[in-house]
């Protein structure tokens, strides 16, 4: 008695969840607008073995939900700072910005807005503990040695040549 009822429970409960989850069949137009809607986003699965989304895989090539919404003008004040800016990103394969391509024909931006580069820069060399920065020298007196017979066993090595502006080892 007891196996009959179980049994008529999970036939009734298997009825209850097919009517509820049941869905008219979609269209092949419905699915190829689908189909498109998610190429465009990217999201559809990359080839390959990694198991993610294009979306995932190239974030910079697919466009973001906007949680925000934005009137026309503001739109079009927005595209014209991104234009002037060169903030913007052409199409193609790159994912540059057009400051990145072509930064003769933008301004630079301020790295430290309100400070000189003077002020900058005194900030910088107080991060160094020997208060400068390194000569051009230096720098290849290095590379030279490196490069001669006297480094001849040394490999797989990072020379900092950085004034003891790293502190720690690796």
């Amino acid at each position: 008695m007891n196996l009959a009822r179980t049994t008529t429970s999970w036939l009734l409960l298997a009825a209850i969840a097919s009517v509820a989850h049941a869905e008219a069949p979609k269209t092949r137009e419905q699915v190829k607008a689908e189909l498109k809607e998610a190429i465009r986003t990217g999201d559809v699965l990359a080839g390959g073995d990694s198991g993610l989304k294009m979306n995932e895989l190239y974030p910079q090539r697919y466009p973001h939900v906007a949680v925000e919404t934005k009137t026309r003008a503001e739109v079009k004040t927005e595209l014209a700072a991104a234009m002037r800016e060169g903030t913007i990103v052409p199409a193609g394969e790159g994912g540059m910005t057009l400051r990145d391509e072509f930064p003769q024909r933008y301004p630079t931006v301020a790295v430290a807005p309100g400070r000189t580069r003077e002020e900058v820069a005194q900030a910088s060399l107080a991060t160094i503990p020997l208060q400068r920065y390194g000569r051009a020298d230096e720098f290849g007196a290095a590379a030279a040695f490196l490069a001669s017979e006297q480094a001849a066993y040394i490999t797989g090595v990072t020379l900092l040549v950085d004034g003891g502006l790293f502190r720690g080892t690796y």
